[in-house]
Order: structure tokens, then C-alpha cells, then sequence
């Protein structure tokens, strides 16, 4: 279990087993589709994590599309900077993919990209029909812990990962003042879920990076054996998303809706 004194050394060898993770997923039946049920052509939305791009995600991409389902790119080159402005770049590119329809779609988040997708799905209310958030923290811990509002135990790593990510606010969008701002994305990440979105939150057992604090738990939670970057190539939560995306959250709501309540 990790701890919050752990340092970026112990971190960067962590996190350097995700090479690992890869070899292990690709020599697993289900990267192959086994056991894995078939996707209803549903569009999927992948967002990277701090600094990352839709590069490392090509796995999880390609599998997506191999079940049955239609991914969407972040189109982030970089995953930084002003987060309202890269929300709105994932926005634009879900219009465009959905050109007008009002058709369900999924949303994958790691690490920032679980935040960023969040404020999406609050958004967008019913029409994302599944929010998996991976190696998330809690939609307004960004916020919390920069404002000072909240005390949670922060290891080395992830003090230098919120000073990095600052830094490139600061050199990328000079004009943000997040977390003072009262731009729509910190309206939207205080916003609930729709009812009709069903959320997983998925959690590596050797992720160094998230506290424990900060960790979603209301929720559908499950911990697997990865680390921070491992979770996006291991076979354990690619099991847990061919399941989580062929389930359908329509029974449930029926029990909640105003006629099955009042019958």
C-alpha cells in the first residue's frame, strides 16, 4: 500500500514497470476479445492523463474499437495548461464525432483526463451513458488542495506533479487564474452526475501518484495490481471496462423514475 513519504525515485521505478503491464497485456486473452462482451458501437472518449497525449492510450484505442465500440480522440496534444480551455478541446472534437445526434457516449478519463472528463459528463448530463475514471482523483481535489481549503497528505511526487502542472498553466495560459476562477469548468466539476450515468472508478494498488484521501468513493471502485501509468495497459481493467460498457444502467433508472415510484 502506498504511503505519503514514498519518493520520486520509488515512483519513477514504480511507474517504470508499466512497461511490464504492456507485455503482459498483449500476451492476455483479453486484448483479443476472449470472455470480453461485444460492443453496440457506442462512441468511447479516451482523455490522457498531466502532460500526456492520445499517443500512450493507442492500446486502449485499438482494443475499443476491436470489441465493437467507436473511440474518440482527446485531440490534446498535450495534457496541460488551462484546464477550462482543454475541456473545451475535448468538447469540440465529441460535437463534431456526434455531428448533431443525441446518441450516448462514453467517457474514459486517466488522471487529469478522469477530472476533465468529469466536468464533461456534468455537463452533458444524460447523454453520457458511462464515466470510467482512471487513477482519478475526486472531480474538485485540483481545486481543494490549490486553494488551500482541504489538508491531505501529499507524497513528493505528487507535490512535484501539482507544481509542474501550475508551471505550465502559468507558461501555457498566463491569463487562467484557476483555482479563484469561476470559469465553467470549476462550475461544472461541482455539478452532480446525471442519474442515468453510470460511474466506475478504477485505482492502481501501486499508484504512488493519487492519495488515498482523494480517491472517488462514491462510486463503483475496483483496485487492481498497477501503477499510475500501469492502469491504461493492464488486463485486469480492460476486463473491468468490457464489462463496466456493455452494462446498462436503463433497469435502474426505471426503479427511480417517477412512475415506478409511484406504482
Amino acid at each position: 500500500m502506498k504511503k505519503p513519504d514514498d519518493g520520486p525515485l520509488a515512483v519513477m521505478i514504480r511507474e517504470a514497470m508499466a512497461l511490464i503491464d504492456v507485455g503482459a497485456l498483449f500476451t492476455d486473452p483479453v486484448f483479443y476479445g476472449v470472455h470480453v462482451p461485444p460492443g453496440d458501437g457506442k462512441l468511447v472518449a479516451i482523455l490522457p492523463g498531466l502532460f500526456g497525449s492520445d499517443s500512450y492510450l493507442q492500446p486502449l484505442h485499438n482494443w475499443l474499437r476491436c470489441m465493437g465500440y467507436n473511440p474518440v480522440r482527446s485531440t490534446l496534444t498535450m495534457n496541460a495548461g488551462c484546464m477550462d480551455d482543454s475541456r473545451e478541446a475535448v468538447q469540440l472534437e465529441i460535437d463534431r464525432q456526434l455531428g448533431g445526434s443525441r446518441r450516448p457516449i462514453a467517457l474514459i478519463g486517466h488522471s487529469r483526463g478522469g477530472t476533465l472528463a468529469w466536468s464533461i459528463a456534468a455537463r452533458m448530463q444524460e447523454r453520457v451513458s458511462h464515466l470510467v475514471m482512471l487513477g482519478s482523483p475526486v472531480p474538485d481535489y485540483l481545486r481543494a488542495v490549490e486553494s488551500k481549503e482541504v489538508k491531505i497528505p501529499l507524497g513528493p511526487m505528487t507535490r512535484i506533479l501539482l507544481h509542474a502542472s501550475k508551471f505550465s498553466r502559468r507558461m501555457l495560459d498566463p491569463n487562467c487564474r484557476f483555482p479563484s476562477c469561476e470559469c465553467a469548468f470549476v462550475t461544472d466539476i461541482e455539478r452532480p452526475l446525471s442519474p442515468a450515468t453510470s460511474l466506475l472508478a478504477i485505482y492502481g494498488r501501486d499508484d504512488l501518484v493519487v492519495p488515498e484521501a482523494a480517491r472517488l468513493t462514491a462510486a463503483e471502485t475496483i483496485e487492481v495490481p498497477a501503477s499510475h501509468v500501469g492502469l491504461v495497459y493492464s488486463p485486469e481493467v480492460f476486463r473491468a471496462l468490457g464489462r463496466f460498457l456493455a452494462s446498462d444502467n436503463s433497469a435502474r433508472q426505471s426503479l427511480l423514475s417517477p412512475s415506478a415510484a409511484a406504482g
